[in-house]
């Protein structure tokens, strides 16, 4: 959009790194869930620290933490109740700033506040208290309508001929899942090899002197990890060695993703660097199989299939680096905690769970539309990758003829010109009128 000449806005994208030359403005992590991906600046360079005088910070800079009092929930849920309200204000100034041709502000409070305080909503979770204040009972969806207010207020500083889009990238629900014990399952199966000691270097030395630097003044600290972060970056690594993952003979190995579903990678000869497994007959055959060991998984607690999936990444992704990917995904059941896993070939693995989140990630966002020649009711699903074309579309710009996704505005349009929204309802049709070129 912005090599094409369009004006362009992005407010806090997660995980999205400064765009670099931009016709337009971004702010990056003023206010993001994982504010660890980058540092907060934005482009213009000086633009942040206008925000920051205006507005103040973003009232929780971290959102998750260990072992959160009811006084902690407290503070968390009146910092992202706080945040969306300043969040508001700040997507408000900028959206008044001139007329731009396409415009993405995002929100991240709803996202914390779903991961955060699930069992306090949900009574059927095992963390749920009924005695819990009622503030906290009430913290996602108190949130969800702070962000719903300031939508609201956002769209009255809007003309009515201007498309407006509400993007939800996933869902939230229990975090209910079986990828700690995938480890476990594996081994259980013969796939991990032999285990052997770990040949770590001698820390007596290295650990002493890495104490020490606490004897430096707090500011020399900080500009020694300017000027030499590649020297510091390796004393640490020597300083906390990590077990290699590798064993001999091992065919397949867990590895860690998004836990809510689990990730496998095949341990190939000529891909991996100490590979067993030779490509061809023999992985296909270890996925075949291993795929129907993996479904046969019973919930030991529920006595209810544990999987409901296990997909190639091949079946899932495109792209000349799906290589690179796991080989398998693992799609747990996620309507009860999974505790322990049993089958007619593994037995019974057991470890509970640790993690102080108590909602997370899952299947099925959602896309609303709202403007000019928008029609009623849901148009059905489309894929993550169709998003950006079909934004694309609506600004009249050609689509590069690398993305992997394909434009749904054909689908989209009404008799006359463009139609609603994407799984969720839309608004009035104004099927008479021409859109403007204008998206937010």
């Amino acid at each position: 959009m912005s090599r094409a000449g369009k004006r362009v806005v992005v407010i806090d994208a997660p995980f999205a790194r400064p765009a670099g030359e931009l016709n337009g403005v971004q702010v990056t992590n003023w206010g993001t869930h994982d504010t660890w991906s980058w540092r907060r600046c934005s482009a213009p360079s000086s633009l942040i620290e206008d925000v920051v005088a205006r507005f103040g910070d973003h009232p929780v800079p971290y959102c998750d933490a260990e072992a959160r009092s009811l006084a902690d929930y407290e503070n968390l849920r009146a910092g992202l109740v706080a945040g969306a309200q300043r969040k508001t204000a700040v997507l408000r100034h900028f959206l008044s700033m001139e007329d731009w041709d396409f415009f993405f502000g995002v929100f991240s409070e709803s996202h914390c506040a779903g991961h955060q305080f699930w069992h306090f909503m949900d009574p059927g979770h095992p963390r749920h208290d009924a005695s819990a204040p009622g503030t906290l009972r009430s913290a996602v969806r108190d949130v969800y309508r702070t962000i719903d207010a300031g939508l609201a207020a956002i769209l009255q500083d809007l003309p009515a001929d201007v498309p407006v889009f509400v993007f939800l990238s996933h869902g939230m629900g229990p975090y209910f899942a079986g990828s700690h014990l995938l480890g476990a399952v594996l081994e259980r199966l013969g796939l991990s090899g032999t285990s052997e000691a770990a040949d770590f270097p001698d820390r007596g030395t290295v650990g002493i002197l890495w104490k020490l630097r606490r004897v430096l003044p707090p500011k020399l600290r900080q500009a020694l990890k300017a000027r030499l972060p590649t020297l510091l970056a390796a004393l640490w690594r020597f300083a906390h060695p990590v077990q290699s993952l590798w064993r001999p003979g091992m065919r397949a190995f867990a590895l860690p993703s998004h836990n809510m579903t689990g990730a496998i990678r095949i341990n190939v000869k000529g891909r991996e660097p100490l590979g067993v497994v030779a490509p061809g007959l023999e992985y296909e055959t270890l996925c075949e199989e291993l795929m129907a060991k993996l479904l046969e998984l019973e919930n030991s607690e529920t006595g209810k299939l544990a999987v409901q999936w296990v997909r190639r990444a091949r079946d899932l992704y495109e792209g000349a680096r799906v290589e690179e990917m796991p080989d398998l995904f693992v799609e747990w059941d996620h309507s009860a905690p999974i505790n322990a896993l049993r089958s007619s070939t593994i037995g019974t693995v057991n470890s509970v769970l640790a993690a102080d989140r108590t909602g997370d990630h899952s299947a099925h966002g959602l896309l609303l539309g709202r403007g000019p020649g928008f029609r009623r009711g849901e148009v059905g699903q489309i894929r993550m990758q169709d998003v950006a074309p079909t934004l694309l579309e609506l600004l009249d710009l050609p689509i590069p003829s690398d993305y992997e996704g394909r434009s749904a505005a054909a689908s989209l349009r009404s008799s006359a010109r463009l139609s609603a929204s994407l799984g969720g309802a839309g608004s009035r049709d104004h099927a008479a009128n021409a859109p403007s070129p204008r998206v937010v």
